[in-house]
């Protein structure tokens, strides 16, 4: 059986488009924004941008995301690569 990435996350984004959104990332040229939050490419925080492309729960934010009290989504934090939750 092949995963198929596209229909899994529009399949997710229909189930949960009702529900409220875990955090929001933009991206932008010289920076990008978590939560409204500015960070730089460089900043330490950056790593957690190779998670969110991979799909992955980031180890290293688990605690921070559960003080606070953000939502998993079939054991995901966030709506993966849609118009809600990961911008």
């Amino acid at each position: 059986m092949d995963y198929n990435q596209t229909r899994f996350t529009q399949q997710f984004l229909k189930k949960y488009q009702k529900q409220p959104v875990s955090f929001t990332v933009q991206l932008y040229h010289d920076y990008w924004l978590l939560n409204q939050a500015k960070f730089l490419y460089s900043n330490q925080a950056s790593a957690i941008l190779e998670d969110i492309r991979a799909l992955r729960v980031p180890v290293d934010f688990l605690e921070i995301f559960d003080e606070a009290k953000v939502p998993f989504y079939e054991g995901l934090k966030w709506h993966p690569l849609g118009e809600r939750g990961l911008h």
